[in-house]
């Protein structure tokens, strides 16, 4: 009797080891779940010009001191609520904005940022293919159609930019996928490809944890201007597994860049930082 349950513990053992030596990663809004989120963003950049002596004359004259500093940080914090049934739209959910602080200086002088105005401000829409966010409403607010698309592009701006593989992946194995981004620039928005490298670490009590490598090149064409940028950065990753969703994302990122404008070279390098949490509960609708 006794070799027998020792032989059964051994036996559960083994299958419960093999079970957590691999993952099937996927992003999935789930119904009847709170999703409190709170990122944390810090980002610092130092600017400088090369050019002829009039021309740096001109931007010095318009009150702009070189080399420029800008220190930005942001705080938001929001909680969806999803609702206990997917309908043929999607899984409708309600959004509030519990907080939305955006603090910016340049050289040291206060830079007024609109997104504060997102603060208590509630949002209902529908979940779709999953996890991608779409916007219908805002009381309060005239919103249209263009309003809502900028605000669920902001809120599906991490989401979209991961892209599981569709099968599972061992302890130790990694998987990269390009990912789009765009970052303003001249008046314009420069597209460029961010190659993401994830690699699993570990899985412990229901969680996943992964390693982020990621590297940045760019060399663009736009109106006049020749960009050439590159950069890297590396993070970690915590997912629950039974909730279908990463709890932790903290990143950090290092990329410098030179952009041509008419014959004025501006040079610069910029450090960032990122912390992303999500709290996962159940709610009753």
């Amino acid at each position: 009797m006794k070799s027998t349950f020792l032989t059964l513990s051994l036996i559960v053992s083994v299958l419960f080891a093999n079970a957590q030596k691999s993952v099937l990663l996927k992003l999935k809004y789930l119904p009847s779940r709170n999703y409190l989120s709170n990122i944390q963003i810090k980002m610092n950049m130092q600017m400088d010009f090369e050019g002829d002596s009039a021309s740096l004359d001109k931007i010095k004259s318009s009150g702009t001191k070189i080399p420029i500093v800008m220190d930005m940080t942001t705080d938001m914090e929001t909680l969806m609520k999803t609702k206990g049934k997917s309908t043929n739209t999607g899984l409708p959910f309600t959004l509030n904005y519990n907080k939305a602080d955006v603090i910016a200086t340049m050289n040291g002088t206060p830079v007024p940022i609109p997104l504060s105005q997102l603060k208590n401000q509630k949002l209902y829409g529908r979940c779709t293919n999953d996890y991608v966010l779409q916007i219908d409403s805002m009381p309060g607010k005239k919103a249209d159609e263009a309003m809502k698309a900028q605000l669920a592009k902001m809120l599906n701006d991490l989401t979209s930019q991961i892209k599981f593989p569709e099968k599972s992946i061992a302890i130790g194995e990694s998987f990269s996928m390009e990912v789009p981004m765009s970052i303003p620039a001249n008046d314009n928005n420069m597209e460029m490809m961010v190659k993401m490298t994830y690699k699993l670490t570990d899985i412990k009590n229901g969680i996943a944890y992964c390693d982020l490598l990621s590297e940045v090149s760019a060399d663009m064409n736009v109106k006049q201007s020749v960009m050439k940028m590159k950069g890297n950065g590396s993070g970690k990753m915590q997912y629950s597994i039974k909730d279908n969703f990463f709890t932790t994302m903290n990143q950090n990122f290092n990329y410098s860049y030179s952009m041509d404008i008419n014959q004025i070279i501006m040079k610069g390098q910029a450090k960032m930082s990122s912390i992303y949490t999500v709290k996962i509960t159940n709610n009753v609708n």
